[in-house]
């Protein structure tokens, strides 16, 4: 991310636009206000936009990132996660589990779900890609013990500490 005095711009991995066209990804982007889009000669794509365009683009997907924690404690499909709290920039995202439901389940994917939601939020945010880290905690809801803890973008390269 580079912010301009007047505009922001985003360079994204080519990765993460594998199999679409450059009409396709301008497409989506015109419809999210974005009129700026350049595909570099490595494949990436960089988005520019106006200071307000970003940071209508940050609300929206720190509203998209609430409602989707939010959405694991609502639903019946994990039945362990009894609550979910996170800071501003959702480093760190804490879920609140009934030990037992937990270990009997498999609720523990929900750290894979939060830490790259997290980290897609403070890419959009600026931060830089050595600084980006979302630490994804399970909580006992009676004891207050750590069931299990990953650190995002560190658990990609090992498996996610348990304790």
């Amino acid at each position: 991310v580079n912010k301009g005095v007047f505009d922001v711009s985003i360079t994204f991995p080519a990765s993460m636009f594998a199999g679409l066209d450059l009409d396709a990804i301008k497409k989506h982007a015109g419809e999210q206000g974005i009129k700026n889009v350049t595909q570099n000669s490595d494949g990436s794509i960089t988005y520019k936009m106006s200071k307000s365009e970003h940071n209508k683009l940050m609300k929206e997907t720190k509203d998209t990132t609430v409602k989707a924690l939010n959405e694991y404690k609502d639903s019946s499909e994990y039945e362990s996660i009894t609550d979910v709290k996170y800071n501003d920039d959702f480093s760190q995202i804490q879920f609140t589990a009934d030990k037992e439901k937990y270990e009997n389940s498999m609720d523990a994917f929900v750290a894979l779900g939060a830490g790259l939601q997290g980290m897609f939020y403070q890419i959009l945010d600026g931060k830089k890609s050595d600084e980006i880290s979302v630490k994804v905690d399970f909580i006992d809801s009676k004891t207050g013990d750590v069931l299990n803890s990953a650190t995002y973008p560190d658990a990609f390269d090992t498996s996610s500490s348990s304790k």
